[in-house]
């Protein structure tokens, strides 16, 4: 069973803004507020001021990071159009 972010995704398979009733500018800002432009795991962990090791973004790694960006940049983009 897939998730409707997935359905969302890709029932448009070009790069425009989709054209649905649900696509209001409140849902789009939602979206821009829930989903981070960057990944919120990248950490440096300091002791007594000093670093000790640096834990790099594992975003990448998440199979779904790809798909939640692009429904990000497709909430932008109505923002910015809208």
């Amino acid at each position: 069973m897939t998730s409707p972010v997935v359905k969302l995704l890709h029932t448009n398979s070009g790069h425009s803004v989709p054209d649905k009733p649900s696509w209001h500018r409140a849902f789009a800002q939602g979206v821009c507020y829930l989903i981070p432009s960057d990944c919120p795991l990248e950490r440096d962990i300091h002791l007594l001021g000093r670093m000790l090791f640096h834990v790099p973004p594992l975003c990448k790694l998440n199979p779904f990071y790809d798909q939640l960006m692009r429904l990000r940049f497709w909430a932008l983009t109505y923002l910015e159009q809208a």
